[in-house]
């Protein structure tokens, strides 16, 4: 009888240990910085510089459809006819039941792919933004966000494309929709304004169309937002972007199928008359964007 309270406290203990080691690999980790030459699967060639380059950004929201059902049947039928797309709420390999999905709309549109994740969990990447498409990728850094708390989307990763025979950069993130969006909104627009054009931001800014700080993005000069460029009906209270400056907009609109909780918009785009010349972002901008913010200095 002495030894079965014994065997009890054992156990307890041992369950509380596994609790707490399940606890602890469950809590959130932002990822750091890493950069990379090209996309997964990526074609090695320029896409097409004869059409109209047609590129989109879309939050999938994980592959939930406003019908709360996980289908990324529905969003690789989203995405055809894309040569380009940054997306946000991609899940990674922390699920297995959804193990990579960029990886797993790469494959089934055939084109290339990069996930880029900004939240760690159970010691494998957990969430992020991501990039499928058949435009090829010569360079990209994944440059981290200031932010106080990690469930933030906490980075932007910049990615140098290849189009219309010159280099295009594209920023691709999702900000805060609390606490540091308006600190990671100004930081990704001083990089955006560091761009020398053709440049494009895109992803889920967490913003409308009336705030100050989007304002002074849009106020830069050559700086574009298409949908209401060409006249184009928007969607209501619109939080998804894609801001262009030294390129052509042709044609702009969303789609919004339910596949997602989160329209996609796309742009169709062409180069100007002149081409401009392009250059990398510039150190101080980066350095810029990755210093703490004063809360996380002092925690």
């Amino acid at each position: 009888m002495g030894r079965f309270p014994r065997i009890v406290r054992w156990f307890v203990v041992l369950a509380a240990l596994i609790g707490v080691g399940i606890w602890r690999a469950s809590a959130r980790q932002t990822t750091g910085s890493e950069s990379g030459r090209t996309m997964v699967s990526q074609a090695d060639h320029d896409s097409p510089p004869s059409r109209p380059w047609r590129i989109a950004t879309w939050n999938i929201h994980g592959g939930k459809g406003m019908d709360r059902r996980l289908d990324l049947g529905r969003i690789v039928d989203g995405l055809r006819g894309y040569d380009f797309v940054g997306l946000n709420e991609v899940r990674g390999p922390a699920n297995p039941w959804d193990f990579d999905q960029s990886k797993i709309l790469g494959e089934r549109l055939h084109s290339g792919w990069l996930f880029l994740p900004y939240e760690r969990r159970f010691c494998h990447d957990d969430i992020g933004n991501g990039v499928v498409g058949q435009t090829a990728v010569t360079n990209w850094i994944r440059i981290p966000l200031p932010n106080t708390c990690v469930k933030g989307h906490g980075n932007v990763t910049l990615l140098t494309t290849r189009h219309f025979s010159q280099d295009v950069h594209v920023l691709v993130t999702h900000i805060d929709h609390k606490t540091d969006r308006v600190l990671q909104l100004a930081a990704v627009g001083e990089i955006f304004d560091s761009l020398v054009p053709p440049a494009i931001l895109m992803g889920d800014l967490n913003t409308r169309a009336d705030d100050p700080t989007l304002a002074r993005i849009l106020g830069q000069p050559g700086v574009v937002e298409p949908l209401s460029a060409l006249g184009k009906q928007q969607p209501d209270a619109q939080i998804d972007w894609i801001l262009v400056k030294g390129l052509a907009c042709l044609d702009a609109g969303f789609e919004d199928s339910g596949a997602s909780d989160h329209p996609l918009i796309w742009v169709e785009l062409t180069p100007l008359n002149e081409p401009a010349a392009t250059a990398a972002t510039p150190a101080s901008a980066i350095q810029a964007a990755t210093m703490p913010h004063p809360e996380q200095r002092r925690r």
